[in-house]
């Protein structure tokens, strides 16, 4: 099964930027299939997992993954060396380096590549979508994902205040009905390096892998003050702008389960959500972290637009 012509929404950005209420709203789209963070399919599908899916069903249980692996032979048997480097490559400091072996045509990185295209490929064909919505957010499945060959993809890059991501950050976020289902807290000296080095790989890297039109900068921040045309902005992008939206006001979204592979426990089961932001960071975050934070993002945050 080779590339798809089906249309790929890649979400990149930091953790913690709102990017899984984003998806699962675009998720209601008749016609989009929001698969999560598709990154973790390996892993979250290995014997004995107790990963679950967004449907609420085990991973390795769940009746759409099953058709998916079956549709894509190639990508579910990935050498394990493969894998490894995949999860490998989500550190900062060594994802650089699949830029040198995708120029040198290195063998991992072209299995990689095609074991992504077959998945994708594999997706649209379990589902009819126009849409697939790929929220993996890492540099190093962008980088795969952009490559020639994967299919057409648009890159949708996240952006929020640091100093909310760090505040964010500091508290784990977990599932009551899904007691493996959780996101670890983080020191802010590690928040605020990732925060640092995934917007500047985005920015500086996957950005020019696609074409001007194929590239959007979404802040957070403007997508919770402003929820529905924010959504019909991306929609509209995408080349879809007449599909009907989960919206019971300008603020509320009733979400039906989707799909999604990993990410924020929010995503399992539906749910009718109230979207606020609540910026927590200005009362939560004490001021030498503040500090620490604002000195050491400066550049991109000024160039994002955050004081």
């Amino acid at each position: 099964m080779g590339a798809t012509d089906t249309k790929i929404l890649y979400v990149a950005g930091p953790g913690r930027s709102g990017s899984t209420l984003l998806t699962d709203i675009l998720g209601q789209v008749d016609g989009w299939a929001n698969v999560g963070e598709l990154m973790f399919f390996w892993r979250n599908r290995a014997p004995g997992s107790t990963r679950s899916c967004g449907c609420g069903a085990l991973l390795i249980e769940c009746a759409f993954w099953a058709e998916v692996a079956e549709r894509a032979p190639k990508a579910t048997a990935l050498d394990r060396s493969v894998v490894e480097l995949a999860y490998r490559s989500r550190a900062a400091s060594r994802w650089p380096g699949l830029v040198v072996r995708e120029r040198r045509h290195d063998a991992a990185f072209d299995a990689w590549r095609d074991a992504l295209a077959e998945l994708y490929a594999a997706v649209a064909a379990a589902t009819g979508c126009r849409v697939i919505i790929d929220s993996s957010k890492q540099p190093p499945s962008a980088l795969v994902a952009t490559s020639p060959g994967v299919g057409d993809v648009s890159l949708l890059q996240l952006t929020r205040d640091p100093r909310a991501v760090v505040t964010s950050w500091l508290y784990p976020k977990a599932s009551e009905d899904f007691p493996d289902e959780q996101l670890f807290a983080m020191r802010p000296s590690r928040s605020t390096f990732d925060w640092i080095a995934q917007s500047a790989a985005t920015d500086f890297v996957l950005r020019r892998r696609v074409s001007a039109d194929r590239y959007l900068r979404l802040a957070y921040e403007d997508f919770v003050a402003q929820p529905r045309p924010s959504v019909e902005r991306i929609v509209a992008w995408m080349g879809e702008p007449d599909v009907a939206l989960p919206f019971t006001s300008a603020t509320t979204v009733v979400t039906e389960p989707t799909h999604s592979i990993s990410g924020n426990p929010d995503r399992l089961g539906g749910s009718e959500r109230s979207i606020v932001d609540r910026q927590r960071w200005r009362s939560e975050l004490d001021p030498r972290t503040r500090r620490m934070v604002e000195v050491a993002t400066w550049p991109l945050a000024r160039a994002y637009g955050y004081r």
